[in-house]
């Protein structure tokens, strides 16, 4: 699922995958917040963050520098869009 996607130094590949197969649920503010017209607050993404890293029982989120947790954000909503596509086919 996740192979396709580059995340960089900070977001663990094992832990997305993990995240978008068997934590849909807890990953849904971040999808939500991915689709927003206006970007989310800086801070509000760092809390947004670290809350679903609470849910999920693991940091999937370990860097907080913004520009850092769009990126990730991004690539997380990917992940998911490809993993829905990919369970309803």
């Amino acid at each position: 699922i996740t192979r396709q996607f580059h995340t960089g130094d900070y977001m663990n590949q094992e832990l997305l995958e993990t995240a978008v197969t068997e934590h849909h649920d807890e990953l849904m503010p971040i999808l939500k917040s991915s689709y927003l017209l206006e970007p989310i607050p800086k801070y509000d993404a760092m809390q947004l963050a670290t809350k679903v890293n609470e849910s999920l029982g693991f940091t999937l989120f370990s860097e907080m520098y913004y520009p850092t947790l769009v990126k990730d954000f991004s690539i997380v909503t990917r992940a998911m869009q490809l993993h829905n596509v990919k369970t309803e086919v």
